[in-house]
Order: structure tokens, then sequence, then C-alpha cells
């Protein structure tokens, strides 16, 4: 899918173009969380913690519950 094909161009060292297809994949499955933790490593990759931290509330403010994406948030926290 979107999110696939994203990190795929992740790990090929095109992060543009990954994340327009993150984008993408979040507007099809606003409820996906690889989208936004992909993002967000994105984000880190090019030195924009709060990018990345945006990016994980937002999604933390419609699913709370979601482990992984809690304890992505922290780490960004604690490393500031």
């Amino acid at each position: 899918g979107l999110n696939g094909l994203g990190v795929i161009l992740m790990k090929t060292g095109d992060p543009h173009s990954a994340m327009d297809y993150f984008v993408k994949c979040q507007l099809v499955d606003p409820d996906f969380d690889r989208a936004y933790l992909n993002m967000a490593a994105l984000y880190l990759g090019a030195g924009n913690s709060q990018k990345a931290r945006d990016v994980l509330t937002e999604y933390l403010s419609r699913h709370p519950e979601n482990e992984e994406a809690s304890a992505a948030l922290r780490e960004i926290n604690d490393h500031k």
C-alpha cells in the first residue's frame, strides 16, 4: 500500500517522496498508526523533533491508547 511504498522510498534515500506517500496514506486511512510513526521518523532524521512531536501528538489525540506512538513521543521528549 501507500505506507509500504513510503517505507521503500525512505530506505532508498528519497525522504521527500516517502513523505508524500505517508501523507497520502494518512488521507486514505487517518487511523493507520504506521504512517504517523514513519512520518515522525522522517522528521527526526531531518533534525525536526518538533514536527515529529506534532505528528505523534495529532495521532494520539484520537488514539491515546496506542502504546507504540506514546512510547515514540516519550522518547522524543526525553531527548530534548
